[in-house]
């Protein structure tokens, strides 16, 4: 875990695509999303980031995901009732 064992392999994918990303969790519980460019001069510049935020902002989603679908479930269900009684009492 930690090291980071294929370096050359990550310079040679940004090298060929003009940018590679790679996610590296370099100890236990930590996830890093890197993204990996190479420069014009045969540098390289490396942006990464902690995943646990993002986890947290797919969690939220996913909470208020459940939250929408419950509520439009309930309001459809309560407009059928209310739609099928005033036909019965047309009737």
């Amino acid at each position: 875990m930690g090291q980071f064992r294929s370096r050359r392999r990550v310079f040679d994918a940004a090298r060929e695509r003009g940018e590679h990303r790679v996610t590296w969790e370099p100890k236990k519980g930590v996830r890093i999303v890197l993204v990996v460019v190479p420069t014009s001069k045969g540098w390289f510049v490396a942006a990464g980031r902690n995943m646990s935020e993002v986890q947290h902002r797919i969690g939220v989603l996913a909470r208020l995901c459940l939250v929408f679908a419950t509520t439009a479930t309930v309001l459809l269900y309560a407009l059928m009732l209310g739609t099928n009684k005033m036909r019965r009492t047309q009737e």
